[in-house]
């Protein structure tokens, strides 16, 4: 469908703790490692968080046991490097809560000014403070406009978490939808892309808790289409099992291939769990 291409606006959305977060620091992460340069700006998470997310899913460790002394010497050896690795990347993490499209919009130009940037994430919508008193919706869709018009005259991409509106009781728990755009469909309307994440285990569906779905359902510049992916929790990782091209919102597809080797590369190695903890959704 396109990917990450230069002067577009990506909008990601998820019903909440589905994984928006990590999937969009897998994606630039994925970027990064090809020698790409990312701005991160975390609403929400603290930068050392998301560092820990990124050495996980580097590694396949689980993350809640970086940094513990439950390590084996040869996990160390993995955390060690995979950090080391990150700190002399191109990331670039901000992760001051409260703060105002203005703020954003200087920042990322401040680093662009400093290196060119290839992608600017931030995580999320529905965090930034208001700075004019307007109406929530204004302020959400001044957010994407900015974001849209920076990564034309810059050349780069952006990406746009967002958190999305569960259906309520009559429609029962159905797949998301760009319509659960939270308190702005005009995000929706700025974006070149729309791609929303499903985790059909969390609605209640019988399947394995591990399975999920990347849909692209809007592109302004060509086909919509889905990429069927496993979830690792405790690695905070999503891999991809294969995708299809043609309708995003149905069985209906046009196309369906294995995921490509890149996207397995792109997506790291998964290392076997050795940790007893009892697993608990870290989103």
């Amino acid at each position: 469908t396109g990917g990450m291409c230069a002067e577009s606006l990506i909008v990601l959305g998820a019903y909440p703790k589905v994984g928006k977060s990590s999937l969009s620091f897998q994606l630039g992460d994925a970027v990064v490692r090809a020698a790409g340069r990312v701005l991160g700006i975390s609403l929400e998470m603290p930068a050392h968080q998301l560092i820990v997310r990124l050495i996980a899913q580097r590694t396949g460790i689980d993350s809640r046991l970086i940094n513990k002394p439950e390590l084996t010497e040869a996990q160390w050896r993995q955390v060690t490097e995979a950090s080391g690795a990150i700190a002399a990347s191109g990331w670039i993490i901000r992760d001051r809560p409260r703060q105002t499209i203005s703020e954003i919009e200087q920042a990322i130009f401040t680093e662009h000014d400093k290196t060119p940037l290839n992608l600017v994430i931030v995580d999320y919508a529905q965090k930034i403070t208001d700075e004019r008193g307007e109406k929530r919706y204004a302020t959400l869709g001044r957010l994407a406009n900015t974001l849209f018009a920076l990564a034309g005259e810059l050349k780069i991409c952006c990406i746009l978490v967002s958190q999305l509106t569960p259906p309520d009781k009559k429609e029962g728990k159905r797949p998301p939808r760009v319509s659960d755009l939270r308190q702005s469909n005009s995000m929706g309307q700025e974006a070149t892309h729309v791609w929303l994440i499903d985790r059909p285990q969390l609605r209640g569906e019988d399947c394995s808790s591990a399975a999920a779905e990347i849909r692209a359902v809007y592109n302004r510049f060509g086909p919509t289409g889905k990429i069927k992916a496993t979830f690792d929790g405790p690695a905070t990782l999503f891999s991809p099992v294969e995708y299809s091209r043609g309708a995003a919102d149905n069985d209906d597809y046009v196309e369906t291939r294995q995921a490509p080797e890149w996207a397995n590369r792109a997506a790291g190695e998964k290392q076997e769990d050795e940790s007893e903890l009892p697993y608990e959704d870290p989103f």
